[in-house]
């Protein structure tokens, strides 16, 4: 499993729900899936390519978050070739 891999993951809300997210993401000037990720406490997460200073800061975010749960972050990231 690759740290930056992407997944989705589905929620269900009801009408009322839907409106109070997305106002509160239009505030927070952000999509509804980037409102949900700062509430989840991650950072917004634009698509990063690799070799760019955003896939950097994705990196080592993401290296970071495993050492906080006690992982073994190499466990995570794809060998270098």
């Amino acid at each position: 499993m690759n740290a930056l891999d992407r997944k989705t993951i589905g929620i269900a809300v009801n009408v009322a729900e839907y409106l109070e997210l997305d106002s509160l993401a239009q505030q927070a000037g952000l999509s509804i899936p980037q409102y949900v990720r700062t509430r989840c406490g991650l950072q917004v997460r634009q698509t990063s390519k690799p070799g760019t200073e955003e896939r950097t800061v994705e990196e080592e975010d993401a290296w970071d978050r495993l050492v906080r749960l006690g992982l073994n972050p190499q466990d995570y990231f794809p060998p270098e070739v």
